[in-house]
C-alpha cells in the first residue's frame, strides 16, 4: 500500500520536530536497513519522506 503525500509530510514533521538536526542521519540509518532488508518499498518511502524532511528544513 502505498502511502499518501499527506502521511509522507507528517511523517517528515514528526520526525524533524523529534529529532531535529539528527533527522538526516536517522533516515539515512533507515534508508540502509531497508536496503540490507531488501526492503525497496521502505527504501522508496523512506527517501520520500527524506525529501519532505530537507523542504521543510529550507
Amino acid at each position: 500500500m502505498e502511502e499518501t503525500e499527506r502521511e509522507i509530510w507528517c511523517q517528515a514533521w514528526r520526525l524533524f520536530r523529534e529529532h531535529g538536526d539528527e533527522t538526516g542521519s536517522f533516515i539515512a540509518t533507515e534508508i540502509t536497513r531497508s536496503l540490507h532488508a531488501g526492503d525497496s518499498e521502505a527504501v522508496s518511502r523512506w527517501r520520500r519522506v527524506g525529501d519532505a524532511v530537507a523542504e521543510l528544513a529550507s
